[in-house]
């Protein structure tokens, strides 16, 4: 099994700048790969160029896309049973390889203004991107609007149909359906799936403008549960105590989701023993959400937990042996990750019943969920006064619009604590 790093060499050049090399250890050798130059003192712990190096993020895009790539190439190679030594994978020509293995996609009827047509088309490219989480989710959309159209007695829908007054109708039968009404931010979602496939067959020039112009939905925000550092102890505490061992794995899951920096519950279900690094010091992964390269320094708590389910002899499996997943080599990409998709699904839905269980327990406000981690691990972070910019890393967010939006939305404890004594 070969292993993939990203490490600073000590090997300057003239002008005191180091090189960044992708290493592959394999077979007991080592390759290495040059990415890019930078001055030693702006590589951070966390094992990515920081802000003090001009142009830090095209570098650290570069370097994760590279890693990205390896790895890519890697796990095909391994998954086919070809040898393969390091320096032969990285002289491979990642976009030639990879336009070598894709099959043609396929193209959008130009003659058909059909919604339901280029919405199963965008779908499809969704799979083949192996986005499958979207593309499921879309393909639900789809089915309640075959629904809804069943009862107009349609079987299908033409682009310059979805008007204002078609989406108003189309949205009040949503919300009052029998069988599963639909909510506010279900409804906004539902009306932003539509509207990208209009607007996606507009710039295809399937349209020539668009049919809707007034209607709009606003997402309704629901205040997000996080936890106090006296109630993260409460669950460590139940965790360490309880005899139910489902209780007590969906506790510990939890618990390494907000010491992994808050990583979301598919990352943590979907790690390997071989993500474990440096003798179990640190933590590297790619999400699954954005691609990011994440390397995470384990504090004592995070490498307690681990060491409880680490196996470095079997550097594959799953960290945390919860899923039954396992690659099957008859199956393609996408049906072998839409089964992986479906698994974590279920252990998610399994885990949340116990975090539930858990937060009655303790008596908790509210009852928490394992996205919940990720909320508490940001608040917490934010009250400590942790930098920004490296807060976006952690949580490993695309801008820092995006991390001030995920913060602002946690601010409902500290707008109580301004506020205090104003009345008085």
């Amino acid at each position: 099994m070969a292993t993939i790093a990203i490490v600073l060499i000590n090997k300057p050049r003239k002008d005191g700048r180091w090189p960044i090399k992708i290493r592959i250890f394999h077979r007991r050798k080592l390759s290495y790969q040059t990415l890019c130059y930078i001055n030693p003192a702006n590589w951070n712990i966390s094992g990515q160029v920081n802000l003090y190096e001009p142009g830090y993020l095209t570098l650290n895009e570069k370097i994760r896309e590279r890693r990205c790539q390896i790895e890519e190439i890697l796990e095909a190679f391994e998954a086919e049973g070809k040898g393969f030594s390091g320096p032969e994978i990285l002289q491979i020509n990642y976009s030639s390889w990879k336009a070598s293995r894709q099959p043609v996609l396929p193209k959008a009827d130009p003659a058909s203004t059909s919604f339901l047509k280029h919405a199963e088309f965008l779908i499809h490219l969704k799979n083949r991107n192996q986005n499958l989480a979207s593309a499921k989710r879309y393909t639900s959309y789809l089915h309640t609007l075959r629904q809804y159209l069943h009862t107009l007695q349609q079987t299908d829908l033409e682009l310059m149909e979805v008007t204002d007054e078609f989406l108003i109708d189309f949205f009040r039968w949503c919300r009052t359906k029998t069988d599963q009404p639909n909510n506010e931010n279900t409804l906004h979602r539902r009306f932003g799936w539509m509207a990208w496939v209009v607007r996606d067959a507009l710039a295809d020039g399937l349209i020539s403008k668009l049919p809707f112009r007034r209607f709009k939905t606003k997402p309704i925000k629901v205040p997000k549960v996080k936890l106090r550092q006296d109630q993260i102890q409460q669950l460590e505490q139940l965790a360490m105590s309880t005899h139910k061992r489902p209780l007590a794995r969906s506790l510990k899951t939890y618990l390494l989701q907000f010491h992994l920096y808050g990583s979301r519950i598919s990352d943590v279900l979907t790690l390997r023993n071989h993500n474990v690094t440096e003798e179990g010091s640190r933590v590297e992964f790619v999400q699954r959400k954005t691609k990011k390269l994440m390397s995470i320094r384990l504090n004592e708590k995070a490498r307690a937990l681990i060491s409880e389910f680490h196996c470095p002899e079997r550097p594959d499996a799953f960290l945390i042996p919860w899923l039954k997943w396992e690659h099957d080599p008859s199956e393609t990409v996408e049906e072998n990750e839409y089964r992986l998709l479906i698994e974590i699904e279920n252990k998610t839905t399994m885990a949340n019943k116990y975090l539930k269980d858990a937060s009655q327990l303790l008596d908790f406000e509210k009852p928490i969920s394992t996205h919940s981690a990720r909320h508490s691990f940001a608040q917490m972070a934010k009250r400590k006064k942790v930098d920004i910019y490296a807060l976006k890393q952690a949580l490993g967010h695309s801008s820092i619009k995006q991390t001030e939006t995920y913060l602002n939305d946690l601010d409902t404890d500290e707008v109580d604590q301004a506020m205090n004594g104003v009345y008085d």
